[in-house]
Formats: structure tokens, sequence, C-alpha cells
């Protein structure tokens, strides 16, 4: 069997286990089989022959068996998801090159440099969200529900913006809704059970940057007067 065919082969082999990794890994510090996939995938792009496609392959490798291995705080952030899912991306794009007999041209630097990022600040690194929240038109307590949806945020986000902000007029106008800026480290659908579980909303709306867009923000220090700062004294 040639080299070329011999990668085909383990295309063939890694590309479905990422994607059967790739749902699984919403819920990925419970989830060995989804860890051991990607341990597997890790294992097969360390070859030797993946170096003839892209340097960058086996070192991707390298950082996939360690992140999941070592139980990686960077597991449980959208932003590893992303990871997972532009590498599957490209190996999709290199395979259907290879099968067609043309020479591949994927592009695994930017996929690299997002990995050693994640290594190297796992526990920091956190992804920035709008949330929109519609209360129950009828009901009158919409300031309670408003302060109780920040509250079930708190351990969980950094705050931004709150529109309006219900902690300097508490008798704000709710009627349209609430709006969320926040950095943290959840996934969008922990976030939308996190608000959507308060009674009294009618309709929750999780929102992140385009993943062309993503950009990894590392968690802020605490600064003196910060809304951040502001809001954590509030809710508290």
């Amino acid at each position: 069997m040639s080299a070329v065919s011999e990668i085909i082969s383990q295309l063939e082999m890694s590309i479905p286990m990422l994607e059967a990794a790739i749902p699984q890994i919403v819920n990925r510090r419970e989830n060995e089989t989804a860890l051991q996939r990607l341990v597997q995938v890790g294992d097969i792009f360390q070859d030797a022959k993946f170096a003839a496609v892209d340097t960058d392959i086996p070192e991707i490798g390298a950082l996939l068996k360690i992140l999941a291995n070592g139980k990686s705080p960077a597991l449980s952030t959208s932003a590893f998801q992303i990871f997972v899912l532009e590498i599957l991306e490209e190996l999709v794009k290199v395979y259907q090159q290879m099968s067609s007999g043309n020479n591949p041209n994927g592009n695994f630097s930017a996929i690299k440099t997002a990995g050693d990022f994640m290594l190297r600040y796992a526990d920091r690194l956190m992804v920035r969200y709008k949330i929109r929240v519609e209360f129950e038109p009828e009901y009158e307590g919409k300031y309670l529900r408003a302060f109780q949806v920040l509250k079930e945020l708190q351990d969980t986000a950094r705050f931004l913006v709150v529109t309006p902000d219900i902690s300097v007029d508490p008798q704000a106008d709710l009627n349209s809704g609430l709006e969320i800026e926040i950095l943290s480290q959840e996934t969008p659908k922990t976030l939308h059970e996190l608000v959507s579980g308060v009674l009294e909303v009618k309709a929750v709306q999780v929102f992140s940057e385009q993943k062309s867009m993503v950009v990894y923000h590392l968690d802020p220090p605490e600064v003196e007067g910060s809304f951040d700062q502001r809001y954590q004294a509030y809710l508290s």
C-alpha cells in the first residue's frame, strides 16, 4: 500500500471518530468515550506520514492527546468544540482532495495556534456572548425575575453590559426584555438552560460570535470599579 493510500485509509478512520465525538463533548468532562476518540485521533495524527501532508498535523495530534488525557479546563469551553470542529473540516477537505488524486492543500496553521493558546491559557479561556431575555408580558414582577436571571449567571460569567441596567434603575422598563453581554467558559446550551429555568421567562436567545470571527478572550483581572465588579457586588 502506498503512503497516500495509507493516509487516505487513516483519514477514513479518524474523520468518523471526530464526527462522533463532537456531539458528545457538550458534556465532555463526563463523556469518557468522546475523550478516548480524541486520544485515538491524536495517535493517528502523530504518524510521521501526516507530516508530509502538513507539518502541523502531528503537533495538533499531540495537542488533542494532551488536552483530552489531562482533562484540561479547556474541555469545558465552547472554544474547544470550535477547535475540534475546525480540525474535522480541514481533514474532510484534505481527504476529498487526496481521494480525487489531487495534492492536499489544508490550512492547519491557525488551528495549531488556537490549540497552543488553549493549552497555555485553558483555565482562563472565555467566549463573548449576548443573551436576550423576554419575560411574560402580563407578569408585573419583571425586575425580580431579571435579578434572578443575572444571579443564575453570576458564577459562570463576567458581566460586560446589561441593558437596561437594573442595578442603577430598579424601575427600568423591562417590557422589551433584558439584554446581557458576558464573557463565559460555558457553552450556549448551558447558558440557555440557566436562564430559561427562571420563572416567568418566556424566551431566551443566546448569541456567540460567528465561528469565522470568534475571538478567544482571557478572563480579565479584577479591576476596582469595573462594570463586572459592580454587578458582582450588586448581586451579592
